[in-house]
């Protein structure tokens, strides 16, 4: 299977299970990981890094919150491995995904991460600085926190 089909059967895939899971993700729901996925293309592209690679992980980097909630993202491992492997990707395709995910989590990174990493890090970095994001998700915050959803 070629690059493209992977990650249109990644994007259809995962869009169904956010959509499931949207009242449950405030935070890192669809809205999060489509535009990290976006920004992380056009950075990767910016620094020569393997595009393919960093908007496969953009796509499954935060599928540690679908199995626990403020979970690491090794939470995640497993199923993001079920879900990579059921759309056709390579045990070393899957292997690289996973190490870009564990390289550029705020946690543990450093400046002497991969452009892969730096990418994806950088989309996600701006997600969380954006000045709207608080405002956007406010409503959903207070509704499910006073239990009026």
């Amino acid at each position: 299977m070629n690059q493209e089909k992977k990650l249109e059967k990644l994007n259809q895939k995962l869009k169904k299970i956010y959509y499931r899971k949207r009242k449950e993700l405030l935070f890192h729901g669809w809205h999060h990981i489509n535009f990290v996925r976006k920004k992380s293309r056009i950075f990767a592209q910016s620094i020569n890094a393997n595009v393919f690679i960093v908007e496969s992980a953009a796509f499954v980097h935060d599928l540690n919150y679908l199995v626990k909630a403020n979970s690491l993202p090794e939470d995640g491992k497993e199923l993001r491995q079920e879900i990579l492997s059921k759309c056709g990707y390579s045990e070393e395709e899957i292997t690289k995904i996973e190490s870009i995910i564990k390289e550029e989590h705020t946690a543990t990174r450093d400046e002497n991460i991969s452009p892969e990493a730096k990418a994806l890090s950088d989309a996600d970095t701006l997600f969380k600085a954006l000045p709207f994001t608080p405002i956007l998700f406010s409503r959903n915050f207070f509704l499910t926190s006073t239990s009026l959803a």
